[in-house]
């Protein structure tokens, strides 16, 4: 659990849950995985700003609300307890990119070193701050579609 001081005192966070899916099929080889995470921040008073997650080396934007074509994958819940964040998202990789030349792949977006299977940036009252999910809690079996 990281530790970090904010104007509301000590400021902590703990990872309530994390499961992983993956799954495989489609057109063109497509392959990836789901992830569910639900952290905790304390105190419930803290003003959090979801912003983005990296898992699987992607870079996934988080939103509250339905936005440009995109679903809510983000939800915050206050209580006694704290500040729940509960996230819902995905990794997808199209194998037929492997066969692509060196030019044309995608070129990978600059990620910030971390240890884990996630990587959460948010704003904390205003400021920029980082948390790393450090392991998968719960590991569905793996689901192959035609």
């Amino acid at each position: 659990m990281a530790v970090l001081l904010s104007s509301y005192g000590v400021f902590g966070q703990t990872v309530l849950d994390a499961t992983r899916r993956c799954w495989s099929g489609g057109i063109a080889g497509r392959h990836g995985c789901d992830y569910t995470f639900s952290i905790m921040f304390k105190p419930a008073g803290a003003s959090v700003v979801p912003e983005k997650i990296w898992v699987d080396g992607q870079e996934v934007p988080l939103l509250l609300k339905a936005e440009n074509g995109m679903q809510a994958n983000v939800s915050l819940t206050r209580s006694a307890r704290g500040l729940q964040l509960d996230i819902a998202v995905g990794s997808q990789f199209d194998d037929g990119n492997m066969y692509a030349s060196a030019g044309d792949r995608p070129k990978a977006k600059p990620l910030r070193k971390h240890a884990g299977v996630a990587l959460l940036s948010y704003k904390l009252n205003g400021k920029r701050k980082y948390f790393t999910v450090k392991k998968i809690t719960v590991e569905h079996p793996p689901v192959s579609y035609p």
